[in-house]
């Protein structure tokens, strides 16, 4: 099976490495400075904390269509950065290829599958009207959850921060021939794998954490614990997570975890020192996934009747932070120092 890991950063970057280093057929789609480093050098990959980095030979490209056609396209980037990759995704997949999303916050296609009176509906604040759908059609996606931590440390250089979990399945439920064959492909040392008919309780429980941890984090420019550990910041996050939860409730969804128990772990558990995504893309001044984090949530709780009040404060705040510091996704620019010239 030849696989593309279109958005090779930090938990693409590390699937990459880790599918290689395993002797599969893969290609790193990347851009820029990080782009460069791999082609000149390899990708340098930093197993755990503390390891000394191992050069992964690698296949990079700067789309997937020059390198094409792929059985397996995992889209591991930001979900922002996805109506702009649709065409070269599409362009390279082949005949009966299938695109694995891998990304934060609500997927695109949450309601493709879902039967009842919501099939096939837009969630605008992830695929604004449409256009995920009709590009690269429903039919092609299987929807991935990663349960790990990784950081692109530099350019050409990613770090994976203890071993996770990927869990795949289905969008309408099917224990399909392809996702066996996509689950045996993507299976490699770094995590372990499983399938599920129920992919929506795994995409629930990653963000009710996300909505939660993400946004206060970013907002405040803290670790994890430094929030959780405040009684009233505590309070704020517990109501975020609890509206999130009650989101994927009244789509029928199952959260395995508690909420008490996910807060706990932001409190004294290994994550209390960790810097959310969200945090490190405003320390190094990359957009911010505002919209699939917070919007979306809230979308697709209106739909439900779900009242979200604290997500819709967060989201606002979020997005004002953003936009002040030129971080929102297609702001112009230089768009922040403008407004402080102003």
């Amino acid at each position: 099976m030849r696989i593309c890991i279109h958005g090779a950063g930090a938990i693409g970057g590390t699937m990459a490495a880790r599918l290689a280093r395993a002797g599969r057929d893969v290609v790193a789609v990347a851009r820029g400075a990080h782009l460069e480093a791999m082609r000149a050098h390899g990708l340098l990959f930093r197993e755990r904390p503390g390891a000394e980095p191992v050069r992964v030979a690698l296949r990079c490209a700067a789309t997937a269509a020059e390198a094409g056609p792929f059985d397996l396209v995992v889209c591991a980037a930001k979900a922002h950065a996805l109506p702009a990759m649709a065409d070269d995704i599409a362009a390279a997949l082949a005949p009966d290829g299938a695109v694995a999303f891998a990304v934060n916050g609500v997927p695109w296609w949450f309601f493709h599958g879902i039967g009842g009176p919501h099939e096939g509906a837009t969630v605008e604040a992830v695929d604004p009207g449409g256009a995920l759908a009709r590009r690269l059609g429903a039919r092609r996606a299987i929807g991935a959850v990663v349960y790990f931590l990784a950081e692109l440390e530099a350019p050409g250089l990613v770090a994976q921060h203890g071993a996770g979990r990927l869990v795949l399945g289905e969008p309408d439920g099917s224990m399909s021939p392809r996702l066996a064959a996509a689950a045996a492909a993507l299976d490699a040392p770094g995590w372990t794998l499983s399938t599920t008919p129920r992919i929506r309780d795994e995409v629930a429980t990653k963000f009710m954490g996300n909505a939660t941890s993400n946004p206060l984090c970013a907002l405040l420019r803290v670790p994890i614990g430094r929030v959780f550990n405040d009684p009233v910041l505590a309070a704020f996050g517990e109501k975020l997570m609890r509206e999130a939860r009650d989101v994927a409730l009244a789509h029928g969804l199952r959260i395995a975890q508690p909420v008490e128990q996910r807060l706990a772990l932001y409190r004294d558990g290994p994550l209390a020192a960790f810097r959310t995504s969200t945090l490190l893309d405003v320390d190094r001044g990359r957009a911010l996934e505002v919209d699939a984090l917070l919007l979306a949530v809230a979308e697709i709780g209106r739909r439900a009747g779900v009242p979200t009040p604290t997500l819709d404060l967060a989201y606002a705040m979020l997005r004002a932070m953003a936009e002040g510091t030129g971080l929102y996704p297609g702001a112009p620019a230089g768009a922040a120092s403008a407004a402080g010239a102003a």
